[in-house]
């Protein structure tokens, strides 16, 4: 839904940038105005909340993003969203593009991982949460990361989602070791995969 000119942020608003509160009020002052007021809450620095907005439960993943527009959810973070695994992760785990930089934020901790630009655009899926444009690694996906990446993660948070993916996608097999081939993960994924079903 559109706000019309000089309407103030409103529960239905998520993640809201000083940059476009300045563009609709006009003055560079509105953030720290409205936030004063308590319409507003600052959530990072240059990223606000309307006071009364309902936060969904994946509220940290709309903050990454909305600091981090090329940013790929992924690993613990990812299985969280997908609910595979057992993991609840106290850190958000993110990939970026190589050579660009990771955002700093105060109000959370990031494990970023640092992938080609071709690598990066491959199975992910596009959600919104809190008017944010978020993407995270597709469930077979995520799961291959949790393998390439296990001296980070751990074996058994991998081996928890890998279960979790196999019950919940019973013909996911073939996705998923393709994509276990493409990631380099075949080789460490194979037995246990095998020994699943």
């Amino acid at each position: 839904m559109k706000r019309a000119q000089g309407q103030r942020p409103g529960p239905q608003d998520g993640l809201i940038r000083a940059g476009l509160l300045s563009a609709r009020s006009g003055s560079q002052a509105t953030a720290s105005r409205l936030t004063s007021r308590g319409t507003l809450v600052r959530v990072e620095r240059g990223l606000y909340q309307g006071a009364d907005a309902e936060i969904s439960i994946h509220n940290s993943l709309a903050v990454v993003s909305a600091k981090a527009p090329k940013a790929v959810i992924t690993l613990l973070s990812a299985l969280h969203f997908h609910k595979l695994g057992l993991e609840r992760p106290w850190q958000e785990w993110i990939a970026l593009p190589r050579g660009s930089w990771a955002p700093r934020l105060t109000s959370l901790k990031l494990r970023v991982s640092w992938l080609d630009e071709a690598e990066l655009a491959q199975d992910v899926e596009h959600h919104t949460i809190d008017g944010v444009a978020v993407k995270v690694f597709s469930p077979a996906r995520a799961v291959v990361e949790t393998f390439h990446f296990f001296r980070q993660v751990g074996l058994e948070p991998a081996l928890d989602a890998l279960k979790d993916y196999l019950r919940c996608t019973p013909n996911g097999v073939q996705p998923l070791m393709a994509i276990a081939r493409r990631r380099r993960a075949y080789n460490k994924m194979r037995p246990y995969v095998e020994a699943l079903l």
